[in-house]
């Protein structure tokens, strides 16, 4: 009887082996399918290019009417008088572009969606984004972490809140990798974010070669301007003249 006994515990001990074994197996795999290493940037590096590094305060200034351009809704002190426009419409939206080749300054506006809604995260979609992980579970997956926004979405990208544990589970691991591929590809030179608050709420990318792209969050919209030639001070004077009107 004890041996019939033993023999019975041996063999639950050896098939939980063999399952903890088929386990970890499985884990391992798809960390290391799912890493780092087979994006351009560590997930690290992604992290630390959301991170809030400042915050600023937007006090409108009321122009005449003279001294702004208009876009839509949008209004701006016109200081590009003397550049060449041209208005354009891609998959992003439809936006104007201001040249200044003399200046060596350019400068866009343009009306599309917030990140979060453009990326498609909180849909339902069932496209692949990569490796055989679709926008569905990225949402769930961003759901379930309470992340509705482009903000939040940014705090969440910040925290480190990459899947690469052996205990997590495997949908994490897929959806905080292709996650954290999107995020790579939005801003893949960015060195700082900036917090706006104030008369207009949203932030400021800040890139290589003093590429500045400021979003405005609002009317459910994001209002993209980006522009190279500025200092951030002389950036700063002129995101104070921007008026988006409720629409």
């Amino acid at each position: 009887m004890k041996d019939k006994k033993g023999l019975l515990i041996g063999l639950v001990l050896t098939v939980t082996i063999i399952l903890l074994g088929v386990f970890m197996g499985f884990k391992l795999y798809l960390i290391n399918h799912y890493g780092a290493k087979s994006l351009d940037y560590t997930f690290e590096e992604i992290s630390n290019a959301y991170k809030i590094s400042n915050k600023i305060k937007v006090h409108t200034k009321i122009l005449d009417n003279t001294d702004y351009l208009e876009y839509q809704e949008i209004k701006i002190r016109n200081d590009f008088k003397d550049y060449e426009s041209q208005e354009n419409n891609d998959v992003t939206g439809n936006y104007v572009v201001y040249t200044n080749k003399e200046k060596e300054s350019y400068f866009s506006l343009g009306i599309t969606e917030p990140y979060f809604d453009f990326l498609h995260l909180n849909d339902n979609s069932k496209d692949y984004i990569i490796k055989n992980v679709t926008y569905k579970e990225v949402s769930a997956y961003l759901k379930k972490n309470n992340v509705t926004s482009d903000l939040e979405l940014f705090a969440f990208l910040a925290s480190d809140n990459y899947q690469k544990n052996v205990f997590s589970k495997s949908h994490d691991i897929k959806a905080s990798y292709a996650l954290y591929n999107i995020a790579s590809i939005i801003n893949p030179q960015n060195k700082k974010i900036t917090l706006l608050e104030g008369d207009l709420n949203g932030y400021m990318f800040i890139q290589d070669n003093n590429v500045y792209e400021v979003n405005i969050l609002k009317n459910n919209k994001r209002y993209v301007f980006v522009i190279t030639g500025y200092t951030e001070d002389k950036l700063m004077d002129l995101i104070n003249t921007i008026i988006i009107s409720d629409k």
